[in-house]
């Protein structure tokens, strides 16, 4: 049996620490898991992946020589939604826009994946470029689903965003203008009220370039990490409004229009439902970055946000 715990990246250690006695558990077990799933599966981990914060990544080598993936995520997201719904999703999508699921086993957080190649981040396209690339694969991903999946949908999400606003305006009110931020909760209203089961699809939930990677066999780029969303597809390009802030902060509104209208051109989706995702996802993660302890960046994207607000 392989020594594994010694190999595991810096950001998974440090997770691991955070979690106290559940991360050191489940770092403890790794070793003998792995060895468990390599004899079920009949694969062989051949070395450890960088790019994981919550799990251990492996590239692995099949019996037949094709290279795949062993992902085991950590105790804490074992049996809770989130793990569960990553699951459901890249099931539903069979490959669709999304990496190829292959085996899973919920239980102790297992699941096996198709290799994929480089992160779009890494390949320094031009910002329009990535976003044009990110979108068509949306277009492959925002696949209808059946009634009774059990995904979070968009109530789900619009609640938990008013919930999330409520409790760190309090913390971080001289960051954000109480006007803005009524705002921002009256959009959450807005879409929660309009969310339509016939209108709603498989959303990622956060399509970033970090979650898309090369496909190895075509031209093309397939998502990872879904959250595993039941909603209107403007909630995905809503997270593509919030990225690359330096090329919006020059005059946010006006920039912030063109990106709108680029992706509303690329998708067919309405631009004002980009723009109120946009705002919401603005604000929710320049809130969470201050919070995490990335203020400058945070308050960046605050900025945009209180420029945006001002079209409402």
């Amino acid at each position: 049996m392989k020594n594994w715990i010694n190999r595991i990246p810096k950001l998974v250690l440090d997770k691991v620490k955070a979690s106290g006695k559940t991360g050191v558990e489940w770092l403890e077990s790794l070793d003998y898991l792995i060895y468990i799933l390599e004899k079920r599966w009949e694969i062989e981990v051949i070395k450890v992946l960088e790019g994981g914060t919550h799990a251990f990544i492996g590239e692995a080598i099949t019996q037949s020589s094709k290279r795949v993936i062993l992902k085991l995520s950590m105790h804490e997201m074992i049996g809770e939604t989130e793990f569960e719904n990553e699951i459901k999703a890249l099931e539903l999508a069979d490959g669709n826009g999304y990496v190829q699921l292959l085996q899973y086993d919920l239980s102790c957080g297992a699941a096996l994946l198709e290799q994929l190649g480089k992160p779009l981040k890494i390949l320094n396209f031009p910002v329009n470029n990535q976003i044009e690339i990110i979108c068509n694969t949306l277009r492959k991903s925002w696949i209808e689903i059946p009634n009774g999946t059990n995904l979070q949908d968009g109530k789900d999400i619009c609640s938990f965003f008013s919930n999330f606003f409520d409790g760190l305006y309090k913390e971080f009110s001289t960051l954000i203008s109480r006007k803005t931020m009524d705002k921002v909760l009256m959009v959450c209203e807005s879409r929660l009220d309009a969310f339509i089961p016939e209108k709603s699809v498989l959303v990622h939930g956060d399509p970033h370039n970090a979650n898309l990677l090369q496909d190895l066999y075509s031209n093309e780029f397939k998502l990872i990490d879904p959250d595993g969303i039941f909603c209107e597809p403007a909630y995905d390009l809503g997270i593509l409004m919030r990225e690359w802030p330096d090329e919006l902060v020059d005059n946010p509104i006006i920039l912030g229009e063109k990106r709108c209208e680029l992706l509303s051109n690329l998708t067919n989706v309405e631009s004002q439902l980009i723009w109120e995702w946009g705002l919401i996802q603005c604000v929710a993660t320049g809130l969470l970055l201050v919070k995490t302890g990335q203020k400058q960046e945070g308050i960046k994207l605050l900025n945009i946000a209180e420029s945006w607000a001002k079209r409402f």
